[in-house]
């Protein structure tokens, strides 16, 4: 099992922790750990998730 640590920061869109959270579960993950914040006069999107991976995609 790999553990791994994920660091976001990208334009604020719709979709983005669906997305992220999405592959992690077709991916055989598990999130242990999930933060984010949006900078709304920036439109800027932060985001942290640790997580546990089974898969050997990374």
């Amino acid at each position: 099992m790999n553990q791994i640590i994920l660091l976001m920061y990208c334009a604020d869109q719709k979709g983005i922790i669906a997305a992220v959270t999405n592959f992690i579960h077709h991916n055989q993950g598990n999130i242990t750990y999930i933060d984010q914040y949006v900078d709304r006069p920036n439109a800027a999107f932060f985001m942290r998730v640790e997580c546990d991976l089974n898969s050997r995609i990374f």
